[in-house]
């Protein structure tokens, strides 16, 4: 998302200010944009409240502003910062991707924080200290005791890598220590299970009512669960047409934020029960659910 506002000399320039969480937040961006517009015009000082909101905004944003003067340029050791700590609040702060997203990458760049320890200097960091923590990482455990699988290994290091990379192209350090580092995969399917038609039924006949359209619709309707139960509204059902239409925020960013699904027969009867018994025919069909619902612990 971009905002565009007038400079002193008449010229109008647009500014990309990434995604917004709500239409709230776009606004407070853009008003704040404007009071920076504002002051340079004028000859005057930024408003506190501007001041304080600068402070908030990801270092991205910060250098496009700093870049059109309408900001003074932060101080060159602020900057840049070479800390593991400071360099992992930098890369998940301009992060653009989804909250859920953010903390799955911290969660992941913990690993790199705990080997190397977080005031360690990145400048300090070398191909050799990669391949260290390459081998540390192999030896770690879960809480239960099991090593971890090579392909988490693989994901704290593509997480880490991009943190590093960050840092390359902020020009902190001059190469990435993680480069090329990686842990061959094997596919397990040791976990593949069939869950078969049969099961479900069983499944269905079993769980609350609560429970039973969410079982439905990710067995019969091929839903995931739970991010697309939360935007599923009961005006995306076209009962006529027998189709409805699924928000899928993990394709979101690959050009497909949503697609098309049959009402399969099997799912028809478990939709009419939750529409009879629900409160709004306009709101969403599962309001009980969010991004943070666990679906997946035993009822």
């Amino acid at each position: 998302m971009a905002v565009q506002v007038v400079m002193p000399d008449g010229k109008r320039k647009t500014i990309g200010i990434g995604k917004p969480k709500n239409q709230s937040q776009a606004d407070t961006y853009l008003r704040h944009i404007e009071e920076l517009a504002t002051a340079l015009l004028g000859g005057y000082g930024i408003p506190r409240a501007t001041a304080v909101w600068l402070k908030s905004i990801n270092r991205t944003l910060r250098r496009r502003l700093e870049q059109l003067e309408l900001v003074p340029k932060a101080e060159e050791a602020v900057e840049r910062q070479s800390t593991l700590a400071a360099l992992i609040e930098s890369y998940l702060g301009d992060c653009d991707v989804k909250a859920r997203t953010v903390v799955r990458y911290g969660n992941q760049l913990a690993f790199v924080q705990r080997h190397f320890g977080p005031s360690r200097d990145i400048t300090s960091i070398t191909q050799a200290d990669g391949d260290r923590f390459l081998k540390w990482l192999k030896k770690q455990k879960k809480s239960n005791g099991e090593p971890l699988a090579p392909s988490y290994i693989n994901k704290v290091l593509k997480t880490s890598r991009q943190a590093f990379a960050y840092a390359v192209a902020d020009r902190v350090i001059s190469e990435n220590p993680l480069q090329c580092r990686s842990v061959a995969e094997t596919k397990d399917c040791e976990r593949d299970y069939e869950v078969t038609r049969a099961m479900t039924v069983q499944m269905l006949k079993a769980s609350p009512y609560k429970y039973e359209l969410v079982i439905a619709l990710a067995r019969f309707g091929g839903l995931r669960c739970p991010s697309e139960l939360v935007g599923l509204k009961w005006p995306d059902i076209d009962w006529d047409q027998n189709r409805f239409t699924v928000r899928s925020p993990k394709t979101e960013h690959f050009g497909k934020a949503e697609r098309v699904v049959p009402l399969f027969p099997e799912l028809v009867p478990y939709l009419e029960q939750a529409r009879s018994r629900s409160r709004s025919k306009k709101g969403r069909v599962f309001p009980w659910v969010t991004e943070e619902t666990n679906l997946r612990t035993p009822i």
